[in-house]
């Protein structure tokens, strides 16, 4: 057996979530002490029979399955507290780098731009910090949900819960504005749809759609937002979602949720975070689920190296360029309107925007063919991940269409 890959069987039960009784009902808790202490308090994760996940307000966990069971006739499955999300993958912002679009020509995405292939009619749901949709190089790049536009304001027209939601959803204030006060999810969004004809970021998928789903501030978020931005990714047809954050916490209710996405058919590009540990050793959440449709990105950098502060190990499938991105910002953050960032959160949208590229050169890929050709097509290097490589678009193109 590989011994890299038993030791992660091992830590991923050894950190996972117990079961507790209480109230007759299923109660996770994580057996991690750094898990337990990063709860929100009073709110606790009711997961139901019908696949429902509710958010329930309790002094304690008898409380929240009292309410539970007298709220709705939908039996119990599981619950359990609301984790914090303790932040996004970053490194940090700087106004100084090297080239500025190294990430797109290493990752050779000017080859599919010069057939034409440039993201056509793919929706890629950045769940993150927020994106700033008014930033000039990512205006034409918002999606828009079309029954809201078209509808009466302060109406849900589409009937989905949400109230004027006409590029998506911010989870942290239960309102449909659209801002980014750290700066993450714009950058994010950026090196995936940047608009070549408005500035000098060149997006990976510079005609894909952009739905910009807020779950997180600068100072982290929970399961709850997080949970409800993939509802919203899934309710409104994303094909792809791209999640550059993580925690060593782990909760079934979120695992539960990547499962979904891939029944959805919705292709996950998952940040591996930034301590520079093997995860197969030293778990992080989402990063080690390895649901069939994720993909756990890795950073390397300009030198074809794996960065210094990229986690690395069995559960990393691949790396992306994510030392030294430049990408776009909100002006509040840089006058310039971009900045670099390091971090795998930089290198997780190249691997997103990459898939919005094949998925628009061959719109019935699924999800499998899609995470097969990126895998199998990897350049190889001095990378210790699963797949050993790089990711090379236009090689997974090849292998893609290939009969």
């Amino acid at each position: 057996m590989d011994v890299r890959k038993m030791s992660f069987v091992l830590a991923f039960f050894f950190l996972g979530c117990a079961e507790n009784e209480s109230g007759g009902s299923k109660f996770k808790t994580s057996s991690n002490d750094e898990c337990r202490s990063r709860t929100v308090s009073g709110e606790y994760l009711v997961k139901r029979m019908s696949g429902k996940v509710e958010l329930i307000y309790a002094d304690d966990q008898t409380s929240a399955y009292q309410q539970a069971i007298e709220k709705s006739l939908d039996p119990v499955e599981y619950f359990e507290p609301n984790y914090q999300i303790s932040s996004i993958n970053k490194n940090h912002i700087s106004t100084k780098g090297t080239d500025s679009n190294w990430g797109v020509n290493a990752i050779q995405a000017k080859k599919l731009w010069d057939e034409n292939i440039k993201g056509e009619d793919v929706i890629v749901a950045v769940i993150d910090t927020g994106t700033d949709l008014t930033h000039p190089q990512l205006t034409k790049q918002a999606w828009k949900n079309h029954e809201e536009i078209n509808g009466l304001p302060g109406v849900d027209d589409d009937d989905n819960g949400f109230v004027d939601d006409i590029n998506g959803w911010n989870f942290t204030n239960g309102s449909p504005e659209n801002y980014d006060e750290v700066g993450h999810g714009t950058h994010v969004a950026g090196t995936i749809a940047a608009d070549h004809e408005e500035g000098s970021i060149l997006g990976v998928a510079p005609r894909t759609k952009i739905m910009a789903l807020d779950f997180m501030t600068q100072f982290g978020g929970s399961d709850a937002g997080a949970i409800g931005a993939i509802d919203y990714a899934i309710q409104k047809g994303a094909h792809i979602v791209n999640a550059s954050w993580g925690s060593t916490r782990c909760s079934q209710t979120i695992q539960d949720k990547f499962v979904e996405l891939t029944q959805a058919g919705v292709f996950v590009a998952v940040a591996a975070g930034n301590d520079g540990e093997n995860l197969s050793f030293f778990p992080q959440y989402p990063a080690v689920y390895d649901s069939p449709s994720q993909i756990t990105v890795g950073a390397s950098t300009i030198h074809f190296l794996l960065a210094y502060f990229s986690n690395y190990g069995d559960p990393v499938h691949l790396v992306a360029p994510g030392k030294d991105i430049e990408s776009t910002v909100p002006f509040e953050l840089s006058s310039s309107g971009k900045a670099f960032m390091n971090g795998t959160s930089m290198a997780t949208p190249h691997v997103a925007g990459a898939a919005a590229l094949l998925l628009s050169a061959k719109p019935d890929a699924t999800y499998a063919e899609i995470k097969s050709a990126m895998l199998t097509t990897v350049h190889p290097g001095n990378f210790d991940v699963r797949h050993n490589g790089e990711i090379r678009v236009d090689l997974a193109l090849e292998k893609l269409l290939s009969p």
